[in-house]
């Protein structure tokens, strides 16, 4: 099951959108939209823009996966820490993101 902390980012990306921000110009790397239908297709088993050397999420590896990386400000990472602005994610919530990684990363739609 894709873990609440996934369904957050997504929620943030679609508010922003519907409030008039572009996600993906003020707050996601190039092609990385999370409002669209296609969020799991473009986080899983994809390039980092950032890093294209690593994998946003790759199942299995979240040592490897570039989200667990910008989550907790780790080296290797370009730019800020997620989520930019505020305050990191509870560690609680970071674990539950590298469990969900370390299961496979199944998509529930």
């Amino acid at each position: 099951m894709k873990p609440a902390l996934l369904r957050d980012l997504l929620r943030a990306h679609r508010a922003l959108k519907e409030a008039g921000a572009d996600p993906i110009q003020d707050e996601a790397p190039k092609g990385l939209d999370l409002v669209g239908d296609h969020a799991y297709e473009l986080l899983v088993d994809a390039p980092a823009a950032q890093r294209p050397s690593l994998t946003r999420v790759e199942p299995g590896e979240a040592d490897r996966s570039y989200l667990v990386i910008k989550l907790e400000g780790g080296p290797g990472m370009a730019g800020r820490q997620m989520p930019r602005g505020r305050a990191a994610r509870p560690p609680s919530e970071i674990a539950t993101i590298r469990q969900w990684i370390a299961d496979g990363a199944a998509d529930d739609r």
